[in-house]
C-alpha cells in the first residue's frame, strides 16, 4: 500500500471516528432534553385535570433506554476503530489517543452514566410505583404489567451499560504485510 493511501485510510477513519464521538456527545443532549420536555408536560398546570397525565413518567425508562443504547453503540464503534487503527500501525503519535483505560476513569464514566441515563428512569419508576399505589383500582392491572416491564428495560439497560465498559472491542483480524510494507507502516506512523 502507498503512503498516500494509508495517510487517506487514516484520514477518513479519523474524520468517521470523530463524526462518532460528536453524535454520541449530542446524545447526551437529546437525553436531557427528552427527559426535561417530558417532566414538564406532566407538571404543567393544563394537566390538572387529567391525573392520568402523571403516568407519562413510564415513558421516560423507554426513552433513556433507547437513548443509551445508542450512545454506547456509538461507543462501541469508536473504540472498534481505535483498536484498528492501533492494528494496522497507523496509530498517530497524539498524546490524548494514548490515555490509559484506568479503573478510576472507567468508574468516573460508568458513574455519569448512570446519572444521565439511569437516575431519571429509576426516579420516573419510583414516582409511577407511588402514583399506581394511589390509584391501583382505577387505573386496572395492565399499567402494573407496564410498569414491571419498565422495570426489566431499566435492569437490561444497567447490564448493557455494564457489559459495554468491562469487555474489550475485539481485535481485528491481522493479516501479516509483506517485510517491506511494515517498515511503511513504521515510518508513516512516526510521520503522522
Amino acid at each position: 500500500m502507498s503512503n498516500e493511501l494509508i495517510v487517506s485510510q487514516y484520514q477518513k477513519l479519523k474524520e468517521e471516528q470523530l463524526e462518532r464521538i460528536k453524535a454520541r456527545d449530542n446524545l447526551i443532549l437529546v437525553q436531557l432534553g427528552a427527559v426535561g420536555t417530558i417532566i414538564s408536560f406532566i407538571l404543567s398546570k393544563d394537566n390538572a385535570d387529567r391525573p392520568y397525565m402523571e403516568f407519562g413518567y413510564l415513558l421516560i425508562p423507554w426513552i433513556s433506554s433507547v437513548l443509551a443504547w445508542l450512545y454506547y453503540s456509538q461507543d462501541e464503534k469508536i473504540r472498534e476503530i481505535k483498536a484498528f487503527l492501533k492494528a494496522e500501525g497507523i496509530y498517530a503519535d497524539c498524546s490524548w489517543e494514548k490515555h490509559k483505560s484506568s479503573s478510576k476513569r472507567i468508574g468516573m464514566l460508568i458513574a455519569i452514566d448512570v446519572i444521565i441515563f439511569l437516575l431519571p428512569s429509576m426516579l420516573a419508576l419510583w414516582r409511577s410505583r407511588y402514583l399506581l399505589s394511589e390509584n391501583k383500582a382505577a387505573m386496572g392491572a395492565w399499567l402494573n404489567i407496564v410498569w414491571w416491564i419498565c422495570v426489566g428495560i431499566v435492569l437490561f439497560t444497567v447490564y448493557s451499560m455494564i457489559q459495554s465498559y468491562v469487555s474489550k472491542p475485539e481485535k481485528p483480524v491481522e493479516t501479516p504485510a509483506p517485510p517491506a510494507e511494515q517498515d511503511k507502516f513504521k515510518n508513516l506512523s512516526k510521520r503522522v
